[in-house]
């Protein structure tokens, strides 16, 4: 029996060597998905990230899962680094266009793990949310960065942080709802919040 050697670096360490502001020298997001993702780092999963820029954390995703699929979407891919996403899968589209969303779902199927590092606005991160929700697996995990952008009115308007609060209290008041006797159910198994990110995960 082949044993499969793990690459001994860590999250942070490859978003460093490729520069994408998830690591430590940014947001420092990088060890917020490591606690959460490790278990998966040598399974064929299937990540999906919303925004692609140069493409620099689909190459840290490329090289921290080497035997995934890795999906990136964007309204404009001509920024994108070749070497950057080389390996990956790239599509150009609008988000918001909900015939683009769904051509996505139908290539792929459902994802492991979706990251939403787009718009930052809240109207657009939650109807991406509702439509790739229902592909997300069992026990997948649904990121949101960057949620100081909705304290900036330039973006969104104040409350717009209240779609992801009512994830929670669905979850938190809803989810056993076959044993106390109300008709609604909920498949989030949890909603947690570090800084400046959501992360939904979805019952096994």
């Amino acid at each position: 029996m082949t044993t499969r050697t793990l690459d001994a670096r860590t999250l942070d360490d490859i978003g460093m060597m490729y520069g994408t502001d998830k690591a430590s020298a940014g947001h420092g997001y990088c060890h917020v998905y490591e606690s959460l993702l490790w278990p998966l780092r040598d399974e064929q999963i299937t990540l999906l990230e919303i925004g692609v820029w140069e493409g620099a954390s689909l190459a840290m995703w490329r090289e921290y899962f080497p035997h995934a699929a890795i999906v990136g979407l964007d309204i404009d891919t001509s920024r994108a680094r070749g070497d950057y996403i080389e390996g990956t899968h790239v599509r150009q589209g609008d988000t918001t266009n909900d015939e683009f969303i769904r051509e996505v779902i139908n290539e792929y199927g459902t994802f492991d793990i979706v990251v939403d590092d787009g718009a930052h606005i809240a109207a657009i991160s939650q109807h991406e949310y509702s439509l790739l929700w229902p592909h997300v697996a069992p026990g997948g995990l649904y990121f949101v960065e960057d949620l100081h952008t909705y304290w900036w009115e330039r973006a969104n308007p104040a409350g717009s942080e209240e779609w992801l609060f009512d994830l929670a209290r669905d979850c938190i008041g809803r989810g056993d709802s076959a044993q106390d006797g109300m008709t609604h159910t909920t498949d989030i198994e949890s909603v947690r919040f570090s800084r400046c990110m959501a992360v939904i995960k979805k019952r096994g």
